[in-house]
């Protein structure tokens, strides 16, 4: 996570026109605080049911099993990228 976000902050800049790296920069912002609000509004109501249950160990692998889940999607849609040649 460390390593991911200054990263694409980088390359959000260096792949957009200066014309557009404002608002390519902030549609980026939007989308990691949108993204993360859906994965814990997702995420948390199950944990805490499972919790209830008293099978905490169940609440804690589903929630890595939805995080591993989503890690695999962004991969096969990262694998669709390709840098624009000027």
């Amino acid at each position: 996570m460390g390593l991911s976000y200054p990263t694409l902050s980088l390359l959000t800049l260096r792949l957009s026109p200066p014309a557009e790296q404002g608002a390519n920069s902030s549609a980026l912002q939007v989308n990691e605080s949108l993204a993360t609000s859906i994965v814990l509004a997702a995420s948390g109501p199950v944990f805490a049911a499972l919790v209830l249950t008293g099978s905490t160990t169940a609440a804690y692998l589903t929630c890595f099993g939805v995080s591993t889940l989503l890690a695999l999607a962004a991969v096969v849609v990262a694998g669709r990228i390709r840098a624009q040649s000027a």
